[in-house]
């Protein structure tokens, strides 16, 4: 298991005033973000797990996970492979996504040994694209990966560590938002907010074992997919520490895709996806 987060920006108080404003168009961002840590049942614990994937970076689709390793690698690949070309939109990449995560799990299922079927799984899947249009979308196999839209932000995995995370959120926010005449509006600083936070109060006091080593963070905005992550021996709330793994937001590839849905008369849009349960932590 993991603590795995995601965030569709603007969140929060900024989203309700963004969302307020008649004609407005606020270029959105999704956040993805996770610990790195890898536990056995037999052996230490590995601190140098995957857990954010780019699965179509140069179209603005990346992904995060929770739970049972191979399951969920295997199937990103897949979606991985199937997303490099076609049309593509939030309701397809959705359709796509739950398809391919629950035959994958299936197949686990039948070429386990008796008694030993995979971990549980949550996905969580996020799109941008250039215009700023965003979308956010989880699958769990507890509802047969069945896609959920998710409007803000959420934690899977741990449910204590899920927890601590959710709880110190408004701290977050006030931090960026101190008094309306000075609020922060770049998604990077959000996410690099974010990230601080889920290292500092979550992973640094080792508090679940498995819940460790560094944060993996990547934004996906209309300017490109960006990937950096805190290594445990630097100083995660000074940029400058800060490892980069990715070229720089200007070197990245725009992002070719334009994809088109209607808008709710409040604004936001509509991706033609049901909510149908509620995430579980």
């Amino acid at each position: 298991m993991t603590v795995a987060i995601a965030a569709r920006f603007p969140w929060g108080r900024l989203r309700k005033v963004v969302t307020s404003l008649p004609g407005s168009h606020f270029p959105g961002a999704i956040v993805l973000m996770a610990d790195s840590r890898w536990t056995y049942d037999s052996r230490p614990p590995e601190d140098m797990g995957q857990k954010v994937w780019p699965l179509a970076p140069e179209r603005g689709i990346g992904a995060v996970f929770s739970g049972d390793v191979r399951v969920a690698e295997e199937a990103f690949a897949v979606m991985a492979d199937r997303l490099k070309s076609g049309d593509i939109n939030p309701h397809m990449v959705g359709s796509q996504a739950s398809s391919v995560l629950r035959h994958v799990y299936e197949a686990h299922v039948r070429r386990r040994k008796k008694g030993t079927k995979p971990e549980s799984l949550i996905a969580i899947v996020g799109m941008v694209n250039r215009r700023g249009q965003s979308a956010m979308m989880s699958f769990s196999h507890l509802t047969d990966f069945q896609p959920v839209m998710e409007a803000e932000v959420i934690a899977a995995g741990r449910p204590t560590a899920c927890k601590k995370f959710l709880d110190g959120l408004a701290a977050v926010e006030d931090s960026l938002l101190p008094n309306p005449g000075s609020w922060e509006l770049d998604p990077h600083v959000w996410a690099m907010q974010l990230a601080t936070h889920l290292y500092h109060g979550v992973i640094e006091p080792g508090e679940d074992p498995k819940v460790g080593g560094h944060v993996q963070l990547a934004v996906l905005s209309e300017q490109g997919w960006r990937e950096d992550k805190i290594s445990t021996t630097s100083t995660p709330d000074i940029p400058e520490t800060w490892q980069q793994v990715t070229t720089e937001r200007d070197e990245l590839r725009r992002y070719h895709e334009v994809w088109k849905v209607p808008r709710l008369a409040s604004g936001e849009l509509d991706f033609g996806l049901r909510r149908l349960v509620e995430p579980s932590l």
